[in-house]
């Protein structure tokens, strides 16, 4: 039997609106402690996702920077440090950087939600019901689902083991 996204998905989901400002976004991100958060008109419908790396991404493109100019900013580069403070303040709007709205569907299996994550890069997945989003599901989420499942199987094993009842003994 597969888990459904809904069984794991986060249910308390930040969310942008395509004329939020960088700043804003930015200040989200870190005050919620995630990495990305999808974007939604004013009519609630999802039109796309703005992550760490979709902020970081066109700045380091901006500034012809290459892979890992983000690692200086790290280790006390204060002039990159203070144009990226500079860049996030400037009138760029979620809308210019968000990545293409990718989801899920409520029932849909772990398995094909880890299997989006694969095909578009994606550490975050949101889950809709009626075209509306009601959770999300993160790579966190389905490590922990992973563990939960793997922690049932060893009590199964175990069960098994003592001539307990257990699904794998019927």
């Amino acid at each position: 039997m597969s888990i459904e996204a809904s069984r794991v998905m986060t249910t308390r989901v930040a969310t942008a609106s395509p004329g939020d400002s960088l700043l804003e976004v930015a200040k989200c991100l870190e005050g919620h402690g995630i990495h990305a958060m999808p974007v939604c008109d004013e009519t609630g419908e999802l039109v796309g996702m703005i992550s760490e790396r979709d902020l970081l991404g066109s700045f380091g493109r901006m500034h012809d920077l290459g892979r890992s100019w983000w690692l200086r900013l790290l280790q006390a580069d204060d002039t990159l440090m203070k144009s990226f403070r500079s860049y996030i303040k400037l009138d760029h709007r979620v809308r210019d950087l968000m990545s293409p709205a990718i989801h899920a569907e409520e029932n849909t299996s772990l398995n094909q939600v880890a299997r989006i994550m694969m095909r578009y890069g994606a550490d975050q997945v949101p889950v809709l019901r009626s075209g509306r989003v009601i959770g999300i599901v993160s790579r966190s989420d389905l490590v922990r689902a992973l563990a939960q499942g793997a922690g049932e199987l060893e009590e199964d094993l175990r069960l098994a083991r003592a001539g307990g009842n257990s699904p794998l003994c019927p």
